[in-house]
């Protein structure tokens, strides 16, 4: 009897080797696209050793809002999304800005009046940021095994972005400069003039102060070998394929939405869990290989103000490393709580010589809490039904080159 479940085990382990094989081969076969991310799937059935008992299947479709309004700099610091397009501006530039002869003298003048150096600053601009996002995630798994499931991970957003441009004049005499040659009432009106028309020859068009877009994310394959399962405590290996199916941002879009889907990912973790009589903790680890591909991008003049195209180059994106620990607490046969702590480490990345990036290393820390309820169970032969309702909060503690994420969901499963 022994010897049968041992054979048994190893029947299994080589198919979900096998499978682990095809979705590598598939990696290296499927046309690539531009940009891809890592991303840290919102069910709980992902975030365990635990898998589906054979011939179970599991859906799931989980709404969740989040709104975006800093990010953390490369030293760690909050900073607005905006903060990347603040520009001084002295009066030097304000005046070479200019094409109007006539605005040139006029401002000329003023500077001499008022005993004005062209090195001094005039005004800054920028834009105030802020984005929100609607995310509708779908998810479905089946155990093909009493050791082996797997499954699909299907994002879509809807994502809305303000764009407020922001200009402030330094010093008070200048903001009571008249400009009638330019028919401006003072500087902030030129400055806003400049951006615009600096954007424009940078090929950005429509800089719309509201835009609203729906996103198709990557679609994920999943695959999950139980290796140990006992009494007390599981050992699970997961492996993770990432197929580029969202679409190509536009090159014209300003303020895009920062996140690098669009080029295949190949990820494994594994999960070791350990019962406390009611409670339950889990210890995860896990490394997703971002491979390379080749992305368009524009093309600016030496000076960096005129579009000049558009080129394809290379690129490959720094390789993410994780881990973190969760404890679940059973409250009731029917109530459950858990709390999640996870870290993420990515790697520079690798563009063609051309391009200057600045650092692109990234860090975070994510934390948190959700709580479930099981409201209907039954039982089909030996394969339990049933029905439950999942609460979500979750937050970025802190990081490095990335984003300041709060977000809450609501995701309901069904079990059959």
């Amino acid at each position: 009897m022994t010897t049968k479940i041992y054979k048994k085990a190893v029947c299994e382990s080589r198919l979900a080797l096998l499978l682990f094989v095809c979705f590598s081969w598939l990696s290296l076969s499927f046309p690539m696209k531009s940009l891809a991310e890592i991303q840290w799937s919102e069910s709980s059935l992902w975030r365990s050793a635990q898998v589906l008992p054979r011939g179970q299947h599991r859906w799931s479709a989980r709404v969740g809002g989040q709104k975006i309004d800093d990010k953390f700099d490369p030293s760690g610091e909050v900073q607005t999304l905006g903060q990347t397009y603040k520009q001084d501006w002295s009066w030097g530039e304000l005046v070479s800005s200019q094409r109007n002869q006539a605005a040139q003298k006029e401002i000329r003048q003023y500077m001499d009046r008022n005993a004005i150096s062209e090195s001094e600053l005039a005004a800054t601009s920028g834009f105030d940021i802020k984005r929100e996002e609607l995310k509708f995630d779908l998810s479905w798994a089946y155990g093909l095994t009493e050791r082996w499931m797997f499954g699909i991970f299907v994002p879509v957003s809807q994502v809305t972005t303000f764009i407020d441009p922001e200009v402030r004049v330094i010093g008070r005499p200048a903001s009571e400069m008249s400009l009638l040659s330019q028919k401006n009432s003072n500087v902030e009106k030129m400055v806003e003039s400049v951006v615009q028309e600096k954007l424009d020859r940078q090929g950005y068009r429509n800089v719309s102060e509201k835009k609203q877009q729906w996103l198709w994310g990557d679609v994920s394959l999943m695959n999950q070998f139980l290796v140990y399962g006992g009494e007390d405590w599981r050992w699970s290996v997961q492996q993770m394929l990432k197929m580029p199916t969202s679409r190509n941002a536009s090159l014209s879009e300003f303020a895009r939405v920062s996140r690098d889907e669009g080029q295949l990912d190949l990820g494994v973790s594994t999960f070791a869990e350990r019962n406390f009589g009611s409670a339950l903790g889990i210890i995860g680890l896990g490394y997703v290989n971002q491979l390379p591909g080749r992305i368009r991008i524009s093309e600016f003049s030496e000076n960096g103000d005129q579009l000049a195209g558009d080129r394809e180059v290379s690129r490959d994106l720094g390789d993410i490393f994780w881990t973190g620990f969760e404890s679940r607490y059973f409250l009731t046969p029917k109530w459950r709580l858990a709390g999640t702590y996870r870290y993420f480490y990515k790697g520079s990345d690798q563009w063609d010589e051309v391009i200057s990036t600045g650092e692109t290393q990234q860090q975070a820390h994510i934390g948190r809490v959700d709580l479930t309820y099981v409201f209907s169970r039954s039982h089909r032969f030996e394969i339990e039904k049933k029905w439950a309702v999942n609460l979500q909060a979750q937050t970025t503690l802190a990081g490095i080159n990335t984003e300041k994420i709060t977000s809450a969901a609501l995701e309901i499963q069904t079990f059959f």
